[in-house]
């Protein structure tokens, strides 16, 4: 079974699957806030240079479910790669405007 997602997040996990940086910039808003790890980063460069260093754990994504709240998106996924604790399922918390994700939270669940 395949899950349906809406445009802009689908091209953020093929551009996160994929490795490409262009495609994966494209998809934040210029002021997007990504919060991961306790870090925030703010802005399309700021994104960019936390996309190019995560790069080196050649994390795989499986999608588990994804479902929809008012103003918010919730994606959850099975990622595994070349970090500590891998794999990990994450629940990807998105706000977007204009097709454009504003804000993205990244929280690891601890039920794997």
């Amino acid at each position: 079974m395949s899950i349906k997602l809406p445009p802009r997040i689908a091209a953020f996990m093929e551009a996160k699957s994929s490795g490409d940086r262009q495609a994966f910039v494209a998809c934040f808003a210029e002021e997007a806030v990504v919060y991961t790890e306790g870090q925030e980063f703010r802005g399309k460069e700021a994104i960019r240079q936390w996309f190019e260093n995560s790069a080196k754990f050649k994390n795989q994504y499986l999608v588990m479910g994804f479902r929809a709240k008012r103003q918010e998106s919730i994606l959850s996924a099975r990622v595994s790669g070349d970090f500590t604790g891998s794999p990990q399922l994450l629940d990807y918390f998105f706000t977007t405007q204009a097709g454009l994700i504003t804000s993205l939270r990244i929280l690891a669940r601890e039920d794997l």
